[in-house]
C-alpha cells in the first residue's frame, strides 16, 4: 500500500522533566507530510511453515517552524521547516516464519527498524537496531459460547538486543 498524509497544525505529546518531575506536554508542531510503502509478501503453508516478509519506506518531515518562546520571554521559533520528524525511521524490513500444527501456531519474526532523530532539529539520533519476536499460540475448540478463542503468548526481543525506543526531554 502507499500513503500520502498531510497533517495541519499537527499536535506533538512531548515528555518532559519539568523541575525533576515527568510531564506530558501538548504543542502545536504545525504542518508535517508523511509518505511511503508498505509491501507484504507471505505465502501458503509449505509443509505447515507459511514464510513471509515486510518492507517499509518512509518520508516524513516537518513543514513548517515551531514556534517556541526565548530566553528571553519573546516569541522565537525553531527552524524546523523540512526537517526529518522525529521517530520516523526511513526503512523497516521484517522476515518471519509461521508454523500451524492443528490447533497450534508458533511464529518467529526479526525485524530491522532504520535510525531515528530523536528531536525536532535532527541533531541527536538513536541508531538502527535488530528485534527478534516469538509467538506460541493454542486454539482450544468452541466451548459454551466461546467461538474461535485463542491463547497466546508472546516473547519480544528473544536475543535480548540492547536498543534505544523512546525520547524524553530533560532541560539543563
Amino acid at each position: 500500500s502507499f500513503f500520502n498524509i498531510d497533517l495541519k497544525n499537527h499536535l506533538l505529546t512531548l515528555n518532559v522533566y519539568e523541575n525533576g518531575l515527568p510531564e506530558a506536554v501538548t504543542s502545536n508542531a504545525g504542518n508535517q507530510s508523511s509518505r511511503g510503502i508498505d509491501l507484504q509478501i507471505g505465502t501458503n503453508p509449505i509443509h505447515q511453515i507459511a514464510p513471509y516478509v515486510a518492507f517499509e519506506y518512509l518520508s516524513s518531515h516537518t513543514g513548517s517552524n515551531i514556534a517556541d518562546i526565548d530566553l528571553a520571554g519573546l516569541p522565537d521559533s525553531l527552524p524546523t521547516n523540512g526537517k526529518v520528524s522525529p521517530q520516523a525511521p526511513e526503512f523497516q524490513v521484517a522476515l518471519g516464519l509461521n508454523y500451524r500444527e492443528g490447533p497450534f501456531t508458533a511464529g518467529v519474526r526479526l525485524r530491522w527498524v532504520d535510525r531515528q532523530f530523536a528531536d525536532l532539529m535532527n541533531e541527536e539520533s538513536m541508531p538502527g537496531y535488530l528485534h527478534n519476536d516469538f509467538t506460541l499460540a493454542y486454539q482450544p475448540p468452541d466451548w459454551r459460547g466461546l467461538h474461535n478463542s485463542k491463547i497466546q503468548l508472546n516473547i519480544s526481543n528473544i536475543g535480548n538486543g540492547l536498543f534505544r525506543n523512546g525520547v524524553y526531554y530533560a532541560p539543563l
